[in-house]
């Protein structure tokens, strides 16, 4: 059903524009940081899209992480570590804006699936969740960023309950999970840099409910108070030894909307 225009990270200059439009802004404007949202590869999935580019740039260079030969997929992860890492090289190289901090707010479940991939990292899959995930279906992999340091910080979209049926997402386990991996590959970086992990909120998930505009069904465990809000606040500030820094919140016309009543 998407009707819009996909610029496609397959080809280097479309990589070159993102980079380029990410430091106007940055060049331009008196801000302290830049965050790229999800969207990557589309959700739903990517087959023939790209055949294009596919054929015209996919070569030798393609990073086989779970070993099971270079795949379109495997093409594609590549792409975007190749984007986020000429942003955050940009960056780093500006004259006057060094302190500008870069970071993504992926989709909060790496993979369910692949345990080679996680097997290649040295990491575990976070126990009992399942679901979409953003390494198969968006060709997101914010573990490569996060252990070379092609991000000042990552933010995943942990949207749901510290309490869901199933524990099928659980914000918890997943918080749990990111938080531990950025403070363990860390480690590993030189210059002491630290990658920041801030949990991003769904702050708007408690509105839609309030206003009837989502069925309660689909936002399973957030009900329609902010207490689910403030569970995932006191989990945070409970576990500061594991690298929790702060929190994000999408998004900022949930606190600017007159109407709200929370």
């Amino acid at each position: 059903t998407f009707t819009g225009t996909i610029i496609d990270p397959g080809i280097p200059a479309a990589r070159e524009y993102i980079t380029n439009v990410l430091m106007d802004i940055v060049d331009r404007y008196d801000i302290d940081g830049i965050l790229m949202d999800d969207y990557f590869y589309p959700y739903g999935g990517t087959t023939t899209e790209d055949a294009t580019s596919k054929s015209q740039y996919k070569g030798n260079d393609v990073q086989d992480i779970n070993n099971d030969g270079k795949t379109d997929d495997d093409w594609r992860r590549s792409n975007i570590d190749a984007l986020i890492k000429n942003v955050y090289e940009a960056i780093e190289k500006s004259s006057n804006k060094k302190h500008v901090r870069f970071g993504v707010g992926p989709f909060g479940i790496w993979t369910t699936m692949e345990s080679k991939a996680a097997q290649a990292y040295g990491i575990s899959l976070p126990t009992g969740i399942v679901g979409q995930d953003t390494y198969q279906t968006l060709a997101c992999n914010p573990i490569e960023w996060i252990k070379n340091g092609y991000v000042d910080y990552i933010a995943p979209q942990l949207y749901w309950a510290t309490s869901t049926t199933g524990g099928k997402q659980n914000y918890g386990v997943l918080c749990e999970w990111w938080a531990k991996l950025c403070d363990s590959f860390s480690n590993d970086l030189s210059n002491n840099k630290r990658v920041h992990f801030y949990p991003s909120h769904a702050l708007y998930k408690l509105y839609e409910l309030n206003e009837n505009t989502t069925p309660a069904s689909i936002w399973d465990g957030f009900g329609e108070t902010i207490d689910e809000l403030r569970r995932q606040i006191d989990y945070n500030r409970a576990n500061p030894s594991s690298g929790y820094s702060g929190s994000l919140y999408y998004r900022t016309g949930y606190y600017n909307n007159p109407n709200n009543t929370h």
